[in-house]
């Protein structure tokens, strides 16, 4: 089927304007996620994870404890009390009608103490999988530490979902 200009520039901005709507839902997320920590409401941030996560992951609440033992007072961003966002990459996949959208994004916070890089993978929409929908992993890791935990690293390659903060930011307290 041969499709006309105005045919394929009308798909062309649907699927914008869809993209778009999970592009919001990613920042929304980011949102959420700093307002669960500020709070230090486990159950709030235990319900942004995945089905999967929290099916698969038993001390993924010890893990958010953990993390929120590491944030010395309230987390906010640099950019007039909202983070500073970096999309770092998107993944697709569509076959026939079904979709799959994979964000995982950088925000640069602060506490009293510390910047950190807040790192998340979020999957908003999985038509394949849907128990992979919502948080998969959250990586929590000062700013001045960004080489030492390259997200490519040995260390973190290890930690596929829950909530990664490196072991020597809780063990010393």
């Amino acid at each position: 089927m041969i499709m006309r200009t105005e045919d394929l520039m009308l798909e062309k901005t649907l699927n914008v304007i869809g993209n778009r709507k999970y592009e919001v839902a990613n920042i929304e997320m980011a949102d959420k996620i700093i307002d669960c920590i500020n709070a230090k409401d486990i159950d709030c941030l235990y319900e942004l994870f995945s089905d999967e996560v929290k099916n698969s992951d038993v001390d993924l609440k010890e893990q958010i404890k953990i993390l929120f033992g590491v944030v010395e007072g309230e987390i906010k961003g640099r950019k007039k009390n909202s983070s500073e966002y970096f999309w770092k990459s998107a993944d697709q996949r569509i076959k026939y009608d079904k979709i799959s959208l994979k964000f995982d994004t950088t925000y640069i916070v602060d506490d009293k103490k510390y910047s950190f890089l807040l790192e998340y993978i979020f999957i908003p929409k999985n038509d394949f999988k849907y128990e992979e929908e919502g948080i998969r992993r959250i990586r929590f890791i000062r700013d001045k530490d960004r080489k030492k935990y390259y997200l490519r690293s040995p260390d973190s390659d290890s930690i596929d979902m829950g909530v990664y903060v490196p072991a020597e930011y809780y063990q010393d307290k």
